[in-house]
């Protein structure tokens, strides 16, 4: 067995030397793509979600239309109709992960292009760290909105905002939460209108605070009902069912906590540099980040509502990588790299110490990577099992 406490530090390690190896971004950017796409692309039997994925890509071969993918799908729209199509072309389950994969890591690249970004290597080996297991290895279906979404951004301040909205459009076939999007395009509007200098510390805290205030409605209106009335019935079962959920809720209260005021003293520090330099996209990424901090803790507190964190927490990556190599030399500005070692090292503690996740993190499997190496892997019904098996041990009822 692989453990993936040892392996995901591995391709951290490997995407920061990328850095150093590679001097122009040409051979960098395939050599990281090529790296991001075999981890992501072979992680067919990982996290619990494709548990759900792979029975309902069987379900769906016995559908002969299109409409009725829309119709009966248990996900989102396009989500579902891609299950169906490569389900239909009787194509193994592992040849859609693959294509999940595929589009992440290109979404990916094209932003790190279109930002010029130099030390791609450092930003992705960061980005993999905080949202590397949670969010692409196991959410495949709002991995690909986000990653969507990331792109829409770009778009939206490079003034095509006809394509930002309609890749938003598209995000929410694959995920609902891209709708939260809207609230980040406002947000790029509103720097755009302070000629590029991010919101204040005031106004992130009145914001997270009119947020905060909309989260509590909107839990008060699953307490009464008030979404099936409003004949959306499967967004009230949705919420009512993460509402009760006590295992992403606890763990608010792990070493994962420890994430929110690092992260804020981290971008304190960085505020005045965002100010001077006036750019729409450094200063998004910062007021997106800041806004994850205050907000962060809220949204955890509710496991349906953590969904909407990875559209914050995305820009830290960002942020970091963009301010580090932008401002070379000016030491009032050098970055603390024990403070982002341990800020970036809460969200892979948050995951080991996690009893949900040891199945999978003292048993890591990677298709790709087995093919690659020998390694040894169990077959689809042989994991479900062991991972059924587990959860039901640690008191989680996510397979029945």
């Amino acid at each position: 067995m692989i453990s993936a406490l040892w392996f995901i530090p591995l391709i951290v390690f490997i995407l920061l030397l990328s850095d150093i190896f590679f001097k122009g971004n040409r051979w960098k950017s395939i050599f990281l793509f090529f790296i991001l796409f075999l981890v992501w692309g072979g992680n067919e039997l990982n996290g619990a979600d494709w548990l759900n994925y792979s029975k309902e890509y069987e379900r769906l071969t016995d559908i002969r239309s299109i409409f009725e993918v829309g119709a009966l799908g248990q996900f989102e729209w396009l989500f579902s109709i891609l299950l169906w199509m490569f389900s239909s072309l009787k194509i193994p389950y592992l040849g859609f992960v693959a294509f999940i994969g595929l589009i992440n890591t290109s979404c990916l690249m094209w932003v790190m292009g279109k930002l010029k970004i130099e030390n791609r290597g450092q930003v992705l080996a960061m980005l993999f760290l905080i949202e590397g297991w949670t969010l692409y290895h196991e959410q495949l279906r709002q991995a690909v909105a986000v990653s969507l979404c990331m792109v829409a951004f770009v778009q939206f301040i490079n003034k095509k905002k006809l394509a930002a909205f309609f890749i938003v459009f598209i995000a929410t076939g694959f995920h609902s939460s891209a709708i939260f999007s809207l609230a980040i395009f406002y947000l790029i509007r509103v720097i755009e209108k302070r000629d590029g200098k991010p919101i204040s510390i005031k106004e992130s805290i009145y914001a997270s605070l009119i947020l905060i205030f909309g989260i509590f409605v909107i839990l008060e209106f699953v307490k009464y009902g008030v979404f099936s009335h409003l004949g959306l019935i499967r967004l009230q079962e949705k919420f009512a069912i993460y509402q009760s959920d006590e295992v992403y809720g606890s763990s608010l209260f792990t070493a994962g906590i420890v994430a929110y005021p690092i992260g804020l003293f981290i971008l304190l520090q960085y505020r005045k540099l965002a100010i001077n330099n006036a750019n729409i996209w450094y200063s998004l990424a910062w007021s997106g980040a800041i806004l994850w901090c205050f907000l962060g803790p809220c949204l955890r507190m509710i496991a349906i509502l953590i969904r909407f964190e990875h559209y914050l927490l995305i820009f830290f990556p960002f942020v970091i990588g963009i301010y580090s190599f932008s401002f070379k030399g000016k030491k009032e500005y050098k970055f603390s790299w024990l403070l982002i070692f341990l800020f970036s090292c809460t969200f892979m503690v948050r995951i080991a110490i996690s009893p949900e996740h040891q199945i999978w993190i003292n048993n890591y499997q990677n298709t790709f990577l087995g093919y690659l190496f020998g390694l040894p892997e169990d077959d689809m019904n042989k994991r479900q099992e062991i991972i059924c098996n587990h959860l039901s041990e640690v008191g989680n009822n996510f397979c029945e």
